[in-house]
């Protein structure tokens, strides 16, 4: 399955149901899954092809028309990736209550508010963070064109705020997708750079240096940079070739290894002084990078 979004409706005879069921399955060509036995009558439905609002509008109006009846027609998000089908129903669910608000009955999408815009912003911020320039189009993909435009004031000037420059990075007709992919494309261009030029991974390996004997993860670091944990991780392994434990890894064990040629500290000891609580776990690390114990690098390196 290539794509799929739930629709969700509401009737007012509940014997139309069983007609729409029989339309439905007459008519459309690829998977339906159907709730019948309760109300609201609930779809999901999913193409072997990608489609578009349009086709979906086209489909939903087909059934819309199939009897006088009145009902109300929620259709959720239209989506490629499983993970993001509980969010169509939800769409599918917010459009309609929105249609319920009109006692005629009627089809369609939800309608954006303001809130729902901030948070497509949200997720195009993280793909550009990211470098995932495909998903952020996703996101495009998914919202309604009158928002459109709003949504690209909103990203330039997001950039903007965060000292990125975006003079590069524009759009002449907020429709056009191949203009979206372009300018989504020269925003994360432009927000790798920003990074890249703010030292962020030498600012995180100093304060690692600085903090390796405490609990150390990664998300603490990024926080502490302020980026997201995704986009740490990236820039820091592109930066010094190692992942974020690694690096921490390597710079324990190397500070483990001054401890035990000084020879006054107990294993133990050692153990919590680098960062770790489990004096067994540390050991067990520490062969894994040198292939002896740290008893037995002590033993070897004092008997010269």
């Amino acid at each position: 399955m290539k794509a799929g979004f739930f629709l969700v409706i509401d009737l007012e005879r509940e014997e139309e149901r069983e007609i729409l069921s029989r339309k439905i399955t007459e008519t459309y060509r690829y998977s339906i899954i159907q709730e019948k036995n309760r109300a609201p009558f609930i779809m999901l439905i999913m193409s072997e092809d990608t489609v578009d609002k349009a086709e979906v509008l086209r489909f939903v109006r087909m059934l819309f028309l199939t009897s006088s009846g009145k009902k109300w027609m929620g259709i959720g998000g239209i989506y490629e990736q499983l993970q993001d089908f509980p969010r169509s129903f939800n769409e599918a669910l917010l459009a309609l209550g929105q249609l319920k608000m009109q006692n005629r009955g009627g089809y369609g999408f939800p309608t954006h508010t303001e809130a729902a815009v901030q948070e497509i912003l949200k997720e195009i911020l993280d793909c550009l963070l990211q470098n995932d320039v495909i998903r952020a189009i996703k996101h495009v993909k998914q919202t309604d064109e009158e928002n459109l435009q709003p949504l690209y004031v909103l990203i330039k000037q997001n950039l903007h705020t965060k000292g990125i420059d975006t003079q590069n990075c524009s759009i002449d007709n907020s429709k056009s997708l191949s203009e979206w992919a372009s300018f989504l494309h020269q925003c994360s261009l432009s927000v790798q750079q920003f990074y890249r030029s703010q030292g962020y991974v030498e600012r995180a390996k100093q304060y690692i240096r600085n903090h390796f004997n405490e609990l150390l993860t990664l998300e603490q670091v990024a926080e502490k940079v302020e980026l997201s944990p995704p986009y740490f991780a990236k820039i820091f392994k592109e930066e010094t070739g190692k992942t974020f434990v690694d690096y921490v890894t390597e710079l324990r064990l190397e500070k483990a290894k001054e401890l035990l040629l000084q020879n006054q500290l107990s294993f133990k000891e050692i153990s919590f002084a680098v960062g770790y609580r489990d004096p067994n776990y540390f050991s067990r690390v520490f062969k894994k990078y040198f292939h002896m114990s740290p008893r037995a690098f002590r033993n070897t390196i004092l008997k010269k």
